[in-house]
């Protein structure tokens, strides 16, 4: 999967703060890890973007099934794992390929550490579970996982970008790549993707990440719920063309008749710069009601009007597919996608909340 939707309240999907991005090169400025540095977030990590996934044919982008991506290889699956009580007793250079991991045990990817016996559930109805030093972490407290897994770069993925995203692990993580540090990460509940193109070869490649149970965002984390830790979501290595699409940003809302839809998509480019097109397709089941073009460089935007749309309600889930295609200045297929999408608008008028220009009713 590429990662995550972000829309206005008129399209379906999950609104996304902008990271913090950082260079790489401030690790460990004066001595303090960067999961005890409250101002970094992210290092090495590409600017967030939406949730998509990048197919090599129409067909395929239509059917919105990640494994008939050409270009998407999943790292999912057993990796080997080794857990250590505290920071000063992690296997510092797990990460390089010659270190010998042969003795480790294994853990799954995606999973939870505590489910599969690594370490116990915490449960606090409100506090910390390790005392309070803002923002530093009782280093006692602080387990670590140390994953690694071997994998292949199949030899048609040669000659364009290669995208490691992490699609959620917490608290804090860092990513190596055949040793290689690329990136550290600590936001649990959102992916990290990074540029690892040239840390990738033909063949036979090692990933390695470093896992912290608690980080200085845990103190944001004062509330009922279990404390448990984990690579959760989905691990994968996205083959993009060199220019591609890097986001895309879906506005699907009503105008004031309420029948009348609002259509606006932006597609960011990403990768090598180049002038390229963008057709954005809305169907209604497999009929075409709406075919636009755009040409250019940078954020490419698209939108119309549709009379008479089929409106989106909690009742009345009415969903169009909107087909993007990328395409070279020869007009061919570069790279496409495709999301299920809803028109509605939510608003605040007279004192009520309105979806559709309708009121509802909010029982809690």
């Amino acid at each position: 999967m590429r990662p995550i939707v972000r829309s206005s309240v008129a399209a379906l999907g999950v609104s996304l703060l902008q990271s913090v991005a950082m260079p790489l090169a401030l690790a460990n400025e004066g001595g303090t890890s960067e999961w005890e540095q409250p101002e970094v977030v992210r290092l090495g990590a590409e600017p967030m973007h939406t949730t998509f996934t990048g197919f090599h044919t129409t067909s395929a982008a239509l059917s919105r099934d990640a494994r008939k991506s050409r270009y998407l290889l999943s790292l999912d699956g057993e990796w080997k794992f080794k857990l250590s009580a505290t920071p000063e007793t992690r296997p510092a250079g797990f990460f390089r390929p010659d270190y010998d991991v042969s003795g480790w045990g294994t853990m799954k990817v995606p999973g939870i550490l505590q489910a599969e016996g690594h370490g116990k559930p915490v449960f606090i109805g409100s506090g910390y579970p390790f005392p309070r030093n803002q923002p530093k972490i009782d280093h006692g407290l602080n387990e670590v996982g140390s994953y690694r897994r071997d994998f292949t770069v199949p030899a048609n993925f040669a000659g364009r970008r290669m995208l490691l995203t992490i699609g959620a692990a917490g608290a804090a993580y860092y990513v190596w790549v055949n040793g290689q540090r690329v990136g550290y990460s600590e936001d649990s509940k959102l992916p990290s993707e990074f540029d690892v193109s040239a840390h990738v070869r033909p063949g036979r490649n090692t990933v390695a990440v470093e896992l912290y149970r608690f980080a200085d965002g845990s103190y944001l984390e004062d509330q009922d719920f279990w404390r448990v830790n984990g690579i959760e979501r989905s691990v994968t290595l996205y083959a993009a063309p060199p220019t591609h699409i890097r986001d895309l940003v879906i506005n699907a809302g009503l105008e004031a008749d309420y029948r009348t839809g609002a259509l606006k998509v932006t597609v960011d480019l990403g990768g090598r710069s180049a002038a390229m097109g963008v057709r954005t397709t809305l169907l209604d089941g497999k009929r075409r009601i709406l075919v636009r073009e755009a040409s250019g460089q940078g954020a490419l935007v698209t939108s119309a009007r549709l009379p008479n749309v089929r409106t989106w309600t909690a009742e009345a889930p009415n969903l169009y597919t909107l087909l993007v295609e990328l395409l070279d200045e020869h007009g061919r297929l570069v790279e496409a996608t495709s999301r299920r999408i809803g028109f509605r608008t939510v608003e605040v008028a007279g004192g009520e909340v309105r979806v559709n220009g309708k009121r509802i009713m909010i029982r809690g």
